[in-house]
């Protein structure tokens, strides 16, 4: 086998020199200390010096030894060849003249050394054990894991095998890691739940696509209906009850890994799998879409809110103060007279004012009608005291028939949670399915909280009793305007169940 998942390139470079060896690379492995030295100096001959250094760098560089202990680059020939004083590095090639010296020189190295050979059991147990844990663990790739076992026997100091027996262990080991990952969770699987996940494999007579095609489909389109399309997609996975299942012991890059290939995989090949296989997949698989699914739809609310209502709204309301602006020049330079004779009466006639005569005064100055016109065009466009820069709520209110389809389900369906800054808020949201479709609502049954600025007018033009009948459209649009504001912030946030 079983080399596959290797190019030919990565077989061809396995335990070789590939390449030039840079000067840290010669200083960090091919350096002899004192102790190196001792050990070089027992042999006979420069040619046997020479090859005993080269073989004792090779081991460290390549975690192993080469079956041509004389096939390594020249920089590495001289630069030992500098450490032991030979002038003359080509004396190298007399180390092989006799085939047993290289051996017996391994096997004293690595004995010295410590070195270890995976064919012994307690070894290969040890790095069974990394490769199971590794494999478990993490979400990585074939090569990614080989290349890591590599790693793992060269700081171990373990000779590395041959290229096709470690690819082998490396299979053998990943294979059994998917087998355990989906005997755990197919065993988390309820056979309730396993029929509603095999359900979605299959293609209804009316369509042309599976349950989980569809279900896979994002939405595509700001506005209310695909709103609602994106919340009933959220609800319907949700039901699935995959959200359920414990996956707290196994590790998250597993999982997702697995949801991946659910997410990638046509449904007739998912088909085609064992049952516990099937079943791991797709639980993984309806987690990560139950995530995207909430994440899909609070996307679309945000876009909904930004472009089909706050800003048609903002845009709206700004042409209609520009054409109001002449009516209330007017009204301001009427208002501006009447101040004007007013001042002029209490300068005339400082503390003891007659408002008799400021009356007759301000009438010859202008008439009743046209200042009692000017002071209800002032009440009109010029905003209340304390109230937040026009941003367009009027205009806004006019659009509730756009979220009036998913104002009722969005907080029974998106998982919404709150800090405690927010949890009026949060109230407020909860409580707008209740008032979808009646003509009589009163301000008891608002959170008063989240009513402010310019707002306060459009839902209560007469706030002192409780039981004032309120709009409870602009009610709506307040609230999800402040939703739209918060899940961007951090009052608002997504639960954890």
């Amino acid at each position: 086998m079983p080399v596959e998942f290797l190019s030919d390139d990565q077989v061809a470079v396995y335990g070789r020199f590939s390449g030039p060896v840079s000067q840290g690379e010669l200083e960090r492995f091919f350096f002899l200390d004192d102790r190196d030295l001792e050990l070089v100096a027992r042999r006979r001959g420069e040619g046997s010096r020479l090859g005993f250094g080269v073989q004792l760098g090779t081991l460290r560089f390549l975690g192993t030894f080469l079956d041509d202990p004389v096939a390594v680059p020249k920089a590495v020939v001289d630069f030992i060849a500098t450490q032991l004083g030979i002038v003359d590095g080509s004396v190298l090639g007399d180390y092989v003249e006799r085939s047993k010296t290289p051996y017996e020189h391994r096997w004293e190295i690595a004995r010295v050394y410590g070195y270890r050979r995976l064919s012994e059991p307690e070894t290969a147990t040890e790095f069974r054990g990394f490769l199971t844990a590794r494999a478990w663990t993490r979400a990585e790739r074939p090569i990614q894991l080989f290349d890591q076992g590599v790693a793992w026997l060269r700081s171990e100091r373990v000779l590395l095998p041959g290229v096709s027996m470690l690819a082998r262990l490396i299979a053998e080991v990943r294979g059994a890691a998917g087998d355990r990952l989906s005997s755990v969770l197919a065993g988390r699987v309820s056979p309730d739940l396993g029929r509603s996940l095999d359900r979605l494999l299959t293609v209804p007579a009316d369509s042309r696509s599976s349950g989980l095609e569809r279900l896979r489909r994002a939405p595509t389109r700001a506005s209310g209906p695909e709103m609602v399309r994106a919340l009933e997609r959220a609800a319907e996975i949700a039901k699935l009850g995959a959200g359920g299942v414990d996956l707290s012991e196994i590790p998250a890059g597993r999982v997702q890994m697995l949801a991946r290939y659910g997410l990638s995989s046509d449904a007739s090949m998912l088909r085609r799998m064992p049952e516990h296989r099937r079943w791991a997949t797709l639980v993984a698989t309806a987690g990560a879409l139950q995530v995207s699914a909430v994440d899909d739809a609070l996307d679309l609310f945000s876009v909904l809110m930004a472009t089909k209502l706050i800003g048609p709204a903002v845009r709206a309301s700004a042409k209609d103060r520009m054409r109001s602006l002449p009516h209330l020049r007017r009204a301001s330079v009427t208002l501006a007279a009447a101040a004007k004779v007013i001042l002029e009466c209490v300068e005339d006639q400082g503390l003891g004012l007659d408002p008799a005569e400021a009356w007759t005064r301000l009438q010859a100055a202008i008439s009743r009608e046209r200042l009692m016109a000017a002071v209800a065009t002032i009440e009109e466009l010029a905003p209340d005291a304390g109230d937040d820069a026009d941003q367009g709520q009027a205009e806004l209110v006019k659009r509730y028939a756009t979220v009036r389809p998913f104002v009722a389900v969005i907080a029974e369906v998106l998982p919404l949670d709150a800090t405690p800054a927010g949890t009026a808020l949060l109230n407020a949201v909860r409580g707008l399915g209740s008032l979808v479709g009646r003509k009589r609502v009163t301000r008891a049954e608002l959170v008063d909280e989240v009513v402010v600025g310019s707002w306060r007018r459009l839902v209560s033009p007469s706030p002192e009793s409780p039981e004032e009948l309120v709009d409870h459209r602009a009610y709506t649009l307040c609230v999800l305007e402040a939703l739209h504001r918060a899940l961007r912030g951090v009052l608002v946030v997504m639960g954890t169940d």
